[in-house]
């Protein structure tokens, strides 16, 4: 039964995670220009990583094996962060 729950708990977490990043895509196309929109977005979505990147490093020090968690997040959080100090090259408005 723990097992059965495990499995729809990470169903939910899937259909989540695929709604965020639809709304994030579907909401962000329209102001890919805006300055503001594009702050708000990129802040948003460097600080998330930046935090999981915090806890996955804390959580291979206590001697969890999330080390692929880590370099994945520790990217994407450093890939954010250097659009979101660069987004004036491309947005106009």
């Amino acid at each position: 039964m723990v097992v059965c729950g495990q499995l729809l708990r990470l169903d939910l977490v899937e259909e989540w995670r695929l709604f965020c990043l639809y709304f994030v895509v579907f909401w962000v196309w329209r102001e890919k220009d805006n300055f503001r929109t594009m702050g708000v977005v990129l802040g948003i979505l460097s600080t998330f990583h930046t935090g999981l990147t915090a806890a996955m490093a804390m959580s291979v020090v206590a001697g969890a094996d999330a080390v692929v968690p880590l370099v994945a997040h520790g990217i994407l959080a450093a890939l954010f962060w250097l659009l979101f100090f660069n987004r004036q090259k491309w947005c106009t408005s």
